[in-house]
């Protein structure tokens, strides 16, 4: 997949493409895997342009959505938990409002050991920022990860 989509986006002008992925968490029956975007435009790279992430259930043979790995109707909580953290790693633009929200803030989520990985594209947040990578625990996530998903990560 990083093959094809790399040989087959055309550059646009001075500009290349390139897709990097890394398996980010194994168990049984479960694969995590983050895609990394990166764009170098007039010879400069703009690294973490982006991320995707896919969290595969084997046993099933499809891509878990995000919905069953954490409560999407209660997005405003993880995104104030995300907020937090990002604030935590001075990750967060002065001018991002964070309270509010209840829509996602998020380019991307995948499992990491342990918790979720919750990633940014370049300037997702503002302030010209690169992306971003930051984890939350299993932890700090509480009620909101659901409990299926954590039994099935401890056999990691």
């Amino acid at each position: 997949w990083v093959e094809d989509v790399t040989n087959s986006t055309e550059p646009l002008d001075d500009s290349s493409y390139e897709v990097s992925y890394k398996v980010t968490a194994v168990s049984e029956d479960i694969v995590a895997v983050r895609f990394d975007f990166y764009d170098y435009v007039c010879c400069r790279p703009y690294p973490n342009y982006g991320h995707r992430a896919a969290v595969l259930d084997l046993a099933a043979g499809e891509i878990i959505p995000v919905d069953q790995i954490v409560d999407v109707n209660r997005i405003g909580d993880l995104n104030r938990l995300w907020f937090a953290e990002l604030d935590a790693q001075d990750l967060l633009p002065t001018d991002v409002i964070v309270e509010g929200e209840d829509v996602v803030r998020f380019d991307s989520l995948t499992l990491v050991p342990g918790g979720i990985e919750l990633g940014t594209d370049r300037n997702s947040l503002g302030g010209g920022m690169p992306g971003t990578q930051v984890v939350l625990t299993f932890d700090q996530l509480g009620d909101l990860i659901n409990p299926s998903i954590v039994d099935r990560m401890s056999t990691s």
